[in-house]
């Protein structure tokens, strides 16, 4: 069954389960490009420890899984405004303002 699933929806739904072990909410995120490399992962991590291993906000509110994948990624590409998210729960209005924020910079 696994295998049925294309290799962004496995990275956003390993992002969710380990959101969901780490205590968060289960969201995970993988952001593609049209060719379908993935650029970013993120996961919820408004619960649980601070993650050394990567700059990344941890333990607070704000720290959607949405916001993660696109701080991790070089937005500053010219085809990123052409980047899709793959999400496994229908963003929140912050996360859809960042999103769109994004899509309409130059």
């Amino acid at each position: 069954m696994w295998s049925t699933f294309s290799i962004p929806w496995q990275a956003s739904l390993e992002q969710a389960w380990q959101a969901d072990v780490d205590g968060a909410l289960p969201f995970g995120e993988a952001l593609v490009r049209p060719g379908g490399e993935i650029v970013s992962i993120g996961r919820n991590r408004t619960q649980g420890a601070a993650y050394a291993a990567t700059p990344v906000l941890t333990g607070h509110r704000l720290a959607h899984a949405e916001l993660e994948a696109l701080m991790h990624a070089d937005l500053s590409a010219p085809e990123a405004r052409t980047d899709e998210l793959y999400t496994t729960q229908e963003p929140c209005p912050m996360c859809l303002g960042a999103v769109g924020r994004i899509v309409t910079s130059s």
